[in-house]
C-alpha cells in the first residue's frame, strides 16, 4: 500500500504531513476550500487506541457508529455529512446496501473549493460552437470567451500548451493543459508531473491572451479498487492476507472497495467543485512565446491548485462531455 501510494520509509511523517497540509488548506478569503475527514464503524468493533489517537490529532476525523434504524439505512447519516461538507454538490456518496452485516468500518474524506474568477468571462460573449471530441467526431459546447493578462507556458517534451486561469482570490488557479492536436491528451497525461507544472509557471509571463474555453459541469463516480490493484496494491484487498491491525487487534480486516464521487462546475463566473471518496472495510467471512489566443476546442486537462502549498486540490479532463 505504501509503495503504491509513494508512501513508503515516512511512518508518522505521513500523519504529520497531512496535519500541515489541512492547516496551510484552510482558508478563510475570496475563496471557499473545505477538508473534513469521518470513519463509521460496526458497534462492537474495538479499535486500536494509537490509531484512534491518530484519527483525532492529525486528520480531525470524528468515529461514529453505524446507525442501522436511519429512514435511509445505515448510508443515510453518511451521505448526510458528506453532502453537508460538500456543500450538496455530493448527496449520495454510498448506494443503499453498500453497508452489509460484515462492513467493519468506512473511512470517509470529502474536499470542497469555490471560488470566483479574477478575469470573469463576460455573459453576452458565451455562444454555441463546435468542440472537437476527435479527429472524426465533433459536438457543440458553450464556449466561453474573455480576453485578459494570464500566464501561458509549454510542456517540456510535448507539443501542449499550460494556461493559468487565476482567481480572484490569487491563492487558487485552474491550470489548463492543451495539447496542440486533438489526440495528444494521452501522451500528455503520462508525461505530467508536479515539478512540470511548477516550473514551467512560474518561469512564465502574463500577457495579453484571448481565452475559449469551454462552460462545462462534470460529474464522476467510481471504484477505484481496481485501479489500485492494477497499480500493485493487492495485499490489502485479499481476505486472509490484509493486515490491518494498526486498526483493530484481530487482523480480520480487509478493504472491500475504494469509491470516489467528484463534481466540477466551470463556468463564467467561477468553478464550483467537491470530491468524495469513502474506503469501505469488511471482515472477513469468517521560455515562454505565448500566441495570442488560446482556444480549448478539444480534449484537455484541468487542475485547480492552491498556489501557496502547490497541492492540486483538483484533477480532471473534459473531452466534450455534458
Amino acid at each position: 500500500m505504501k509503495r503504491t501510494l509513494a508512501l513508503q520509509g515516512l511512518g508518522r511523517r505521513t500523519a504529520r504531513a497531512a496535519k500541515k497540509l489541512n492547516e496551510v488548506i484552510r482558508h478563510s478569503g475570496n475563496a471557499t476550500l473545505k477538508t473534513a475527514n469521518g470513519i463509521y464503524v460496526k458497534a462492537g468493533l474495538s479499535i486500536v487506541d494509537d490509531f484512534s489517537d491518530r484519527l483525532d490529532v492529525f486528520y480531525q476525523a470524528n468515529i461514529s457508529l453505524f446507525d442501522w434504524e436511519h429512514p435511509d439505512g445505515p448510508e443515510g447519516p453518511i451521505n448526510e455529512w458528506v453532502s453537508a461538507e460538500t456543500n450538496n454538490l455530493i448527496p449520495d456518496l454510498l448506494a443503499p446496501d453498500t453497508i452489509t452485516d460484515l462492513t467493519a468500518l468506512i473511512l470517509v474524506n470529502a474536499i470542497y473549493f469555490k471560488a470566483t474568477w479574477k478575469t470573469p468571462f463576460p455573459l453576452h460573449l458565451t455562444t454555441q460552437q463546435m468542440f472537437r471530441k476527435s479527429r472524426t467526431e465533433q459536438v457543440p459546447v458553450q464556449m466561453m470567451q474573455v480576453e485578459g493578462m494570464f500566464k501561458v507556458g509549454t510542456v517540456p517534451g510535448q507539443a501542449a500548451r499550460i494556461l493559468e486561469l487565476p482567481y480572484e482570490d490569487d491563492r487558487f488557479s485552474m491550470l489548463v493543459l492543451l495539447p496542440d492536436e486533438v489526440d495528444n491528451l494521452p501522451a500528455l497525461e503520462n508525461s505530467l508531473s508536479a515539478d512540470i507544472l511548477t516550473s514551467r509557471l512560474d518561469t512564465a509571463v502574463a500577457s495579453t491572451i484571448k481565452v475559449f474555453l469551454p462552460r462545462f459541469k462534470l460529474e464522476t463516480s467510481v471504484s477505484v479498487k481496481e485501479s489500485l490493484q492494477n497499480m500493485g496494491m493487492t495485499k490489502p484487498f485479499m481476505e486472509g492476507t490484509a493486515d490491518f491491525t494498526g486498526i483493530v487487534s484481530t487482523g480480520q480486516l480487509y478493504i472491500s472497495d475504494v469509491i470516489h464521487k467528484a463534481v466540477v462546475d466551470v463556468n463564467e463566473i467561477g468553478s464550483e467543485a467537491a470530491g468524495a471518496t469513502a474506503v469501505i472495510i469488511s471482515i472477513q467471512s469468517a521560455s515562454l512565446h505565448p500566441p495570442p489566443e488560446i482556444r480549448c476546442d478539444h480534449p484537455f486537462l484541468f487542475i485547480i491548485r492552491d498556489n501557496v502549498s502547490k497541492a492540486n486540490l483538483f484533477i480532471g479532463k473534459f473531452s466534450g462531455g455534458a
